[in-house]
Protein backbone atom coordinates (compact mmCIF):
# COMPACT_ATOMS: atom_id res chain seq x y z
CA UNK A 1 0.00 0.00 0.00
CA UNK A 2 2.91 2.30 0.73
CA UNK A 3 4.25 1.92 -2.79
CA UNK A 4 0.85 2.58 -4.34
CA UNK A 5 0.47 5.83 -2.39
CA UNK A 6 4.01 6.81 -3.40
CA UNK A 7 3.18 6.15 -7.06
CA UNK A 8 -0.01 8.23 -6.84
CA UNK A 9 1.88 11.12 -5.23
CA UNK A 10 4.62 10.78 -7.85
CA UNK A 11 2.06 11.02 -10.65
CA UNK A 12 0.46 14.11 -9.12
CA UNK A 13 3.82 15.79 -8.55
CA UNK A 14 5.02 14.95 -12.06
CA UNK A 15 1.83 16.41 -13.55
CA UNK A 16 2.22 19.57 -11.48
CA UNK A 17 5.86 19.89 -12.48
CA UNK A 18 5.01 19.33 -16.14
CA UNK A 19 2.24 21.91 -16.22
CA UNK A 20 3.50 24.59 -13.82
CA UNK A 21 7.20 24.48 -12.97
CA UNK A 22 9.07 22.96 -15.91
CA UNK A 23 8.07 25.45 -18.62
CA UNK A 24 8.90 28.43 -16.42
CA UNK A 25 12.27 27.07 -15.32
CA UNK A 26 13.20 25.96 -18.85
CA UNK A 27 12.29 29.35 -20.32
CA UNK A 28 14.28 31.17 -17.63
CA UNK A 29 17.38 29.03 -18.15
CA UNK A 30 17.25 29.35 -21.93
CA UNK A 31 16.74 33.13 -21.72
CA UNK A 32 19.92 33.53 -19.68
CA UNK A 33 22.19 32.18 -22.48
CA UNK A 34 23.15 33.30 -25.98
CA UNK A 35 23.05 30.73 -28.74
CA UNK A 36 24.57 30.31 -32.18
CA UNK A 37 21.77 28.14 -33.56
CA UNK A 38 18.15 27.35 -32.93
CA UNK A 39 19.03 23.70 -32.41
CA UNK A 40 21.03 24.58 -29.30
CA UNK A 41 18.05 26.45 -27.90
CA UNK A 42 15.78 23.47 -28.43
CA UNK A 43 18.23 20.99 -26.97
CA UNK A 44 18.82 23.01 -23.79
CA UNK A 45 15.11 23.74 -23.36
CA UNK A 46 14.26 20.05 -23.71
CA UNK A 47 17.03 18.96 -21.34
CA UNK A 48 15.97 21.40 -18.62
CA UNK A 49 12.28 20.57 -19.12
CA UNK A 50 12.83 16.81 -18.81
CA UNK A 51 15.17 17.23 -15.83
CA UNK A 52 12.54 19.26 -13.98
CA UNK A 53 9.90 16.63 -14.74
CA UNK A 54 12.10 13.80 -13.47
CA UNK A 55 12.94 15.73 -10.30
CA UNK A 56 9.22 16.38 -9.74
CA UNK A 57 8.53 12.67 -10.15
CA UNK A 58 11.26 11.69 -7.67
CA UNK A 59 10.22 14.30 -5.11
CA UNK A 60 6.59 13.19 -5.37
CA UNK A 61 7.56 9.56 -4.91
CA UNK A 62 9.67 10.38 -1.85
CA UNK A 63 6.90 12.48 -0.30
CA UNK A 64 4.31 9.76 -0.89
CA UNK A 65 6.61 7.07 0.48
CA UNK A 66 7.33 9.06 3.63
CA UNK A 67 3.70 10.16 4.07
CA UNK A 68 2.47 6.56 3.90
CA UNK A 69 4.41 5.74 7.06
CA UNK A 70 6.00 2.46 8.02
CA UNK A 71 4.51 -0.77 6.76
CA UNK A 72 2.97 -3.58 8.78
CA UNK A 73 6.34 -5.09 9.65
CA UNK A 74 7.56 -2.06 11.60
Amino acid sequence: MRTILAMICASIAAAAAMLVFSPTIADTVVASYRFESADSVGLLHTAVYITCNVLGLLIGYAVGFIAAGPGRGA
